[in-house]
């Protein structure tokens, strides 16, 4: 088996089907390719949704658990996986037209340890109709490279989403056991230990930023200290390759939204964390770093200033 598709889904039942209904029309065309989907105690039909959709589809396996954690949903879906790759599928996202086939070519071809592409981020349901682009070539890049690219969030996110690793790699760092931004906190690890890594500038993978969603943060963090464990993680995996200015805006922009509100502040207040990050940056030298924007200079003063 060449690709698994780890496919983790609670309580999906409003667009489960349309996930599977696009999925299917992809993988009618390929081989070596398993889909692996996750019923993590879900109180309505996605078991039954899955169940069914599953007979007439032998690419399909299914299995339920009752962690209401996607990773250790995700974790459960890797331990079933049999594909030497190991990709990772919302139950509300999809592949864009030709991207999956992009993706199986392209690991046949180039065998890397680690594929990573960006994401096309829509606020619209997905229908299957969403045309993927000119997919080029991938490019090669250096461990220093991608940890660089890692840190440029407008040009690759911390999503599992649009990456390919190795289950070797993953056998090696697990995910990680949370219940949000799990994929931040383990995805730079891969990188570091990756031998070979490639990059395609193309976006094959529709992230639906849906209403409601884990990662939708309304106007609170519900995940907020899980939020501080996965940056503490990226510092950790890049230790030694990035410079503070590369993830300061990642501190800069959730001590900003926390500041907005007493509940916010009160837990700022409780994980000092924060505020020991933020003040450890020298103010002079995040100023005069050229790669900067003034919009988050200004940011980073606005924030200092109210810690």
């Amino acid at each position: 088996m060449l690709l698994s598709i780890i496919m983790p889904a609670h309580n999906a039942a409003a667009y489960l089907g349309r996930t599977l209904e696009v999925l299917a029309r992809q993988m009618a065309e390929l081989e070596q390719v398993e889909v692996i989907a996750i019923n993590d105690a879900s109180t309505d039909e996605t078991a039954k949704i899955l169940e069914e959709f599953a007979r007439p589809h032998p690419w399909l396996k299914t299995i339920s658990v009752d962690f209401a954690n996607v990773g250790l949903a995700r974790q459960a879906g890797v331990g079933q996986a049999d594909g030497r790759y190991v990709t990772f599928l919302d139950s509300d996202d999809a592949f864009l037209s030709g991207g999956l086939a992009w993706m199986v070519d392209t690991l046949r071809r180039h065998e890397p340890d680690l594929l990573m592409t960006p994401l096309r981020e829509t606020g619209q349901p997905l229908d299957g109709s969403e045309a993927g682009g000119w997919f080029r070539d991938v490019a090669p890049l250096s461990v220093q490279q991608a940890c660089d690219l890692f840190c440029e969030h407008q040009s690759l996110q911390g999503h599992f989403a649009g990456k390919c690793v190795t289950r070797q790699i993953l056998l090696q760092h697990d995910l990680a056991a949370m219940k949000c931004y799990e994929d931040m906190m383990t995805t730079p690890h891969w990188i570091t230990e990756a031998q070979s890594i490639v990059w395609g500038a193309e976006p094959v993978y529709a992230y639906y930023k849906r209403p409601g969603s884990l990662s939708d943060r309304g106007q609170t963090w519900r995940y907020g200290e899980e939020y501080i464990r996965a940056l503490q993680s990226i510092e950790t995996a890049f230790a030694g390759r990035i410079a503070a200015w590369q993830t300061a805006h990642l501190w800069i922009g959730f001590a900003k939204d926390l500041l907005k509100t007493p509940s916010g502040r009160q837990f700022l207040n409780a994980q000092p964390a924060v505020a020991a990050k933020l003040q450890s940056i020298s103010v002079w030298k995040y100023l005069a770093a050229r790669q900067v924007s003034c919009k988050w200079k200004l940011r980073f003063l606005r924030v200092r200033l109210r810690l």
